[in-house]
C-alpha cells in the first residue's frame, strides 16, 4: 500500500501569504474558490504530479515534479491505494500525457513531461462551462482539463467516488427508497473536486 495525494491550489490562501492571484485564478474564481487540481503519485513514482494545464506552455495533460514548497497554497487529500491500483493509474496517466517512457527517465523538478500526442487542454469547456457559469459548451471527449484528468485516474481505484446515494422519504415508512446521482469527471470544478475527494476520503478512512 502507498498513498497518493489530490492537491488543489487555493489562490485565496496564497494571497493571504503574499502571492497575488493570476489572471487565470481570477477568471476561474467566478465559479470555483480553488483554481487548479493535481494528482501526486506515491514515492514509488518519485512523488511526481500529473494534471492538465495551460501553464508552462503545455496546453495538455502532463507530468511535472512539483516541490509544493508553499503548502499554505495547497489543499491536500490523501488516499491509500495498492501497488496494482497505482500502477494502473500511472499507466493511464502515461497514455493521456503520451509519456510511456517516463518510468525510465531522469526527472527534473519544474520540467514538464508530455509527448506529441498528449490530450490537449479543453480550454473551451472550462471557459464556457465553468468560468461563464453557464453550461453552453459540452466538454470535448478528446480533451481534458485539470480536475477532469485527476478524477479519470481516481475512478480506477475508486469507481464509486462520483456516486452519491441518499434515502427518499416514502408514504409507507417500511419502504426504503434510495436515490442515486452520479457525476462525470468533466462536471467538476477544482472546488467541487476537492469537496468530493474529501468526502470520499472520509468514507474510506
Amino acid at each position: 500500500m502507498a498513498y497518493i495525494e489530490v492537491k488543489s491550489y487555493d489562490p485565496i490562501m496564497a494571497a493571504l501569504y503574499g502571492k497575488k492571484p493570476s489572471k487565470t485564478d481570477r477568471l476561474i474564481g467566478w465559479r470555483s474558490d480553488l483554481s487548479h487540481t493535481e494528482l501526486r503519485f506515491s514515492e514509488r513514482y518519485g512523488r511526481i504530479s500529473f494534471s492538465a494545464t495551460m501553464a508552462d506552455k503545455c496546453r495538455c495533460a502532463r507530468f511535472k515534479m512539483i516541490g509544493y514548497s508553499h503548502p499554505e497554497r495547497w489543499r491536500t487529500v490523501r488516499f491509500w491505494v495498492t501497488d496494482e491500483q497505482e500502477d494502473a493509474m500511472f499507466a493511464k496517466a502515461c497514455k493521456m500525457a503520451d509519456c510511456k517512457w517516463l518510468e525510465t527517465a531522469v526527472v527534473i523538478e519544474d520540467v514538464c513531461y508530455y509527448g506529441p500526442n498528449a490530450l490537449k487542454y479543453d480550454l473551451l469547456a472550462v471557459s464556457f462551462s465553468f468560468i461563464s457559469k453557464r453550461t453552453i459548451w459540452r466538454p470535448d471527449k478528446t480533451k481534458v482539463f485539470c480536475t477532469e484528468a485527476v478524477f479519470i485516474l481516481l475512478l480506477i481505484p475508486f469507481p464509486d467516488i462520483l456516486s452519491f446515494k441518499w434515502p427518499l422519504a416514502a408514504e409507507n415508512p417500511t419502504v426504503r427508497i434510495t436515490v442515486e446521482r452520479t457525476l462525470k469527471s468533466d462536471q467538476l470544478t477544482p472546488s467541487l473536486g476537492d469537496k468530493v475527494a474529501r468526502n470520499y476520503a472520509r468514507k474510506v478512512a
